[in-house]
């Protein structure tokens, strides 16, 4: 993607629950702590500053994605059957860079009308150079130091009015912790997290409409203190809602608890050919890692990769079938959530 923001619409597709307020919420949850014993790892991976005060019609706030990978930001994904909008919001410190145009050209940035008062800048204005793959980006420097991307991912929403609407109708706060469905116990020592993803319907249509909220989607990825993941030291741990399909496609080779599931360390899965299988992480550029999917637990699907350093760490305390016995799965009332995920 051309700007900064823009490629988040797939990842965040899931989309998020958080605490926000827009027209017609019902009021504010009080914040739930952990029901769970033990001490909290790591702090709340996803703290969320801003809101959104206006979107259009039919939009809805349906995404969180926490990143620290190069600088420490927050991207709200507001849609629902659709690739809607992306806003980007970073810790103080130098704007942030400028994406490469489509064809690897290099990208720029424009003086832009304020936005309530604070200087902005079009990265990409509707029917300017780019636009014909990214339909609209628009940053500006909400407070001193402080900088926001808003990134257009449809060409119908890609007017200068619409933009500067849900621009000049972001707020700016005090940061609220995102609450899980889901608690995460004995994690290894020296891990830290680099990047959270927390949803709350999934990207799919019924009859041409969006489809009922569904059971939220969680993921987090976690490396070692000297790298962010990548190739060599990895850790990423994802609940996602039960999907039959996925049983059938990916196969499994093992039981935990009585659920059919996937072990990488034992082979193939059922119906994979030794020849044709390649063992997750096997290759010239990875470490061996292992992967353990585990379907239908609790109405959902758990998937942990692991290689590298933490995979080392997690074999001295069981492993990733250890891991997965330490998920705890904390309902389907947002009362019960908490906003301490990650727990020792």
């Amino acid at each position: 993607r051309a700007a900064a923001g823009a490629g988040v619409a797939a990842a965040v597709a899931l989309g998020a629950v958080v605490v926000v307020d827009l027209p017609g919420d019902a009021p504010e949850r009080p914040v739930v702590t952990s029901s769970v014993g033990g001490a909290v790892a790591y702090p709340n991976p996803i703290m969320q500053e801003a809101s959104f005060g206006w979107l259009p019609q039919g939009y809805r706030l349906t995404g969180l994605i926490g990143d620290t990978q190069d600088r420490t930001s927050v991207t709200f994904h507001a849609g629902g059957s659709t690739a809607g909008l992306d806003l980007a919001v970073f810790d103080r410190g130098p704007e942030p860079m400028i994406h490469k145009l489509p064809g690897a050209r290099p990208g720029n940035r424009t003086p832009a009308p304020p936005v309530n008062g604070r200087p902005a800048f079009w990265t990409i204005k509707p029917g300017g150079d780019g636009s014909e793959q990214v339909p609209a980006a628009l940053r500006w420097e909400f407070a001193p130091g402080r900088w926001a991307l808003l990134t257009v991912n449809e060409d119908r929403l890609a007017t200068v009015d619409t933009v500067y609407r849900v621009a000049r109708g972001v707020r700016f706060g005090t940061a609220k912790p995102a609450t899980f469905p889901v608690t995460v116990k004995g994690l290894p020592a020296g891990l830290r997290v680099y990047r959270s993803i927390r949803t709350l319907e999934q990207a799919r249509t019924q009859g041409g409409r969006p489809a009922p909220l569904g059971d939220p989607t969680v993921s987090f990825s976690l490396g070692t203190a000297k790298g962010d993941g990548g190739d060599q030291d990895d850790l990423t741990i994802t609940v996602t809602p039960k999907d039959p399909a996925a049983l059938r496609a990916l196969g499994t080779n093992t039981k935990i608890d009585g659920h059919p599931a996937y072990d990488s360390a034992l082979g193939a899965p059922t119906g994979t050919g030794k020849r044709h299988y390649v063992r997750p992480g096997d290759t010239a550029k990875r470490q061996a890692g292992q992967r353990l999917r585990v379907f239908g637990a609790h109405g959902h699907d758990v998937t942990i990769n692991a290689s590298g350093e933490p995979l080392r760490l997690l074999q001295k305390s069981g492993g990733l079938t250890a891991l997965y016995k330490r998920i705890t799965f904390l309902g389907e009332n947002p009362a019960d959530w908490t906003t301490d995920p990650l727990i020792r």
